[in-house]
């Protein structure tokens, strides 16, 4: 099992964006959990989960109130089987 938390400060990601204004990066985290089990020698089953809490991004221009962009990427989930012949 592996449980991880990723998280980056707010940032300026462009200096010169939208008619001339900065476009500047929200701070943001997502915990990401995943975890395996392996049936036999042949056999595993596994399951991810990605942005566990449906976090979203947010841009913004030279000021907060300012919302260039708000993009939500969703929660993703993957499950499967693995075998090794």
């Amino acid at each position: 099992m592996r449980a991880a938390y990723n998280w980056r400060d707010d940032f300026l990601r462009r200096t010169f964006g939208f008619e001339g204004q900065p476009e500047n990066i929200e701070a943001y985290g997502q915990y990401d959990l995943s975890a395996s089990f392996q049936v036999n020698d042949a056999w595993s089953v596994f399951a991810e989960c990605v942005n566990l809490t449906d976090e979203r991004t947010r841009s913004y221009s030279a000021f907060e109130e300012r919302l260039l962009q708000l993009e939500d990427s969703g929660r993703r989930i993957t499950a499967g089987v693995r075998a090794r012949f």
